[in-house]
């Protein structure tokens, strides 16, 4: 089995030391020349390529994709990213890795897709984004979908938690525990633990589900008050700032993401079901 992983960071340079202990032959891609020498020393070939440079047949020879199964994992990476632009570069990139000829696609995509819709959310529901992320996301998987059915993945993930390379946590209490009077905290909190996110991904190249659009999340949804306020006691962040229930007067109730038809087409079981077993402490 051959895999490209085009996008060789946080997510992806651990799923490619996965692919190769599972014996597939695995290269990718990274936009730092610097890192690929440093990749090279963890037995991972990997080619410069950058998004907004240049087209991917300008970059990356036709070789790299066939027959092989291809993961795009490439962030926006700015919140104020031009959502046009991002997505007419990710169409380009996803034609001209079909045109190479691999065999499967597995976009890697977000659960923001779904903007602020409330309520329980599963694969069949209709994304309704409102974020540029959002926005461009939900237009790629669109155009993989109405091209690519056949032989393509989308795969949403919710917020990710796991180990960043220098062996600190990431994990959004972080950002929280910086931020004072926040709202919504009775609204559902929808994680993903990295090595769950790895091991979707796999299964998805090994059983090739008839499903076009998954759901990676954990599957128990505490309140974001429950949880980070425990979280933020565990890591020693102290109390993080609520806003107290009272003067909350949001009616909204936030969205739950539903994976469990994803699980069940997957034939696969979490490592990390609940948010309380995901902190590598």
């Amino acid at each position: 089995m051959k895999t490209c992983i085009i996008g060789l960071g946080w997510l992806g340079v651990p799923l490619a030391k996965h692919m190769q202990q599972l014996g597939h032959t695995t290269n990718g891609t990274t936009r730092s020349t610097q890192k690929i020498a440093a990749l090279a020393n963890e037995n991972i070939t990997a080619h410069e390529f950058d998004l907004f440079a240049a087209p991917p047949q300008a970059q990356l020879a036709e070789g790299l994709f066939n027959d092989a199964n291809v993961i795009i994992n490439i962030a926006p990476g700015r919140r104020d990213i031009d959502a046009s632009i991002f997505t007419e570069a990710m169409h380009t990139l996803v034609d001209y890795v079909f045109a190479c000829g691999a065999k499967h696609l597995v976009f890697v995509s977000t659960t923001s897709v779904f903007g602020n819709q409330q309520g329980c959310l599963n694969e069949d529901d209709t994304p309704n984004a409102v974020t540029p992320s959002g926005i461009a996301h939900q237009s790629i998987e669109r155009y993989i979908v109405s091209n690519y059915a056949s032989k393509a993945t989308i795969l949403r993930l919710a917020g990710l938690i796991g180990l960043n390379p220098d062996g600190s946590l990431r994990h959004p209490v972080s950002a929280l525990a910086r931020k004072s009077n926040i709202r919504n905290g009775h609204h559902p909190v929808n994680l993903l633990h990295q090595h769950d996110a790895i091991a979707f991904i796999s299964a998805i190249i090994s059983v090739r589900p008839e499903r076009k659009i998954l759901h990676a999340c954990s599957l128990l949804h505490p309140s974001r008050r429950e949880y980070y306020t425990w979280a933020g006691k565990k890591l020693g962040l102290g109390t993080i700032d609520f806003t107290p229930p009272e003067d909350d007067k949001s009616k909204e109730v936030g969205k739950t993401i539903d994976a469990s038809a994803s699980l069940k087409a997957l034939n696969l079981r979490l490592y990390y079901p609940s948010p309380f077993d995901m902190l590598d402490v």
